[in-house]
């Protein structure tokens, strides 16, 4: 679980339906994760047959910039929704090519985390 406070956008997958996945941001992910498994999150995480949620990949590296973290959550959501990929690995992937496309590392310093290669 990040505790990086300065922000995060991450992604989460149900563990009931592994091809339901949710993208955020947040600068508080253990309290944000427990909202979405509690049913105050988002609209797409509250049905109670997606829970519970899990926390399976983020980005680090917004130094507190709201604006840029907002910035690479739609523009991830947006990719994920228009691609439709058929699991969450693919959606890394296509992380990691709008990051290689549209952020490059010589102006910003994101590091993408999978939750279980901590």
């Amino acid at each position: 679980m990040p505790l990086d406070r300065s922000g995060v956008v991450y992604m989460l997958v149900s563990s009931v339906d592994g091809g339901s996945m949710y993208i955020g941001c947040t600068q508080n992910m253990p309290r944000h994760l427990n909202q979405h498994n509690s049913g105050i999150g988002s609209k797409e995480s509250v049905p109670i047959e997606r829970r519970p949620w899990g926390l399976y990949a983020y980005v680090t590296g917004f130094g507190r910039d709201r604006t840029l973290m907002a910035r690479v959550e739609r523009h991830w959501q947006s990719a994920v929704q228009s691609v439709g990929p058929p699991n969450p690995r693919e959606a890394i992937h296509i992380l990691n090519r709008i990051i290689q496309v549209h952020y490059p590392k010589m102006e910003y310093n994101f590091l993408v985390c999978l939750a279980d290669e901590e």
